[in-house]
């Protein structure tokens, strides 16, 4: 029975240093749509509009996960800031700039060239 106390009250703090952690966080909760995401940087003029980068892209499943070249992970939503929370790429955070449209962001928050695309007939 001691155990069983002790691993409930371990999992209430978790959840609450989650809790914590979220609230400091901006906007409501909710979650991007679903599909493959390309990522790419803008060309220079002198050659194509842009470069895909096949290692950044994405695929955004269900339930907040996402999957990768390196494995599937978690993530989370909340206002415009998008951030790999869990798996290969946690760390990683974004902006979202329309529905399927999100910008990688630098360490100091600033935006970053690479942006990411939801991928449809017209950007295979």
């Amino acid at each position: 029975m001691r155990i069983v106390a002790t691993i409930t009250a371990f999992l209430l703090g978790s959840l609450f240093v989650g809790a914590q952690d979220a609230a400091a966080l901006p906007g409501e909760f909710s979650t991007m749509p679903t599909g493959r995401y390309i990522c790419e940087l803008p060309g220079d003029g002198l050659g194509p509009a842009s470069l895909q980068v096949p290692e950044s892209s994405f695929t955004i499943l269900r339930a907040s996960r996402y999957r990768s070249d390196e494995g599937t992970g978690s993530y989370l939503l909340a206002g415009d800031i998008f951030i790999m929370t869990g798996g290969p790429r946690q760390g990683e955070r974004y902006i979202r700039k329309t529905r399927g449209f999100l910008r990688m962001l630098n360490d100091d928050g600033t935006e970053s060239r690479l942006r990411c695309v939801l991928q449809t007939q017209n950007n295979r």
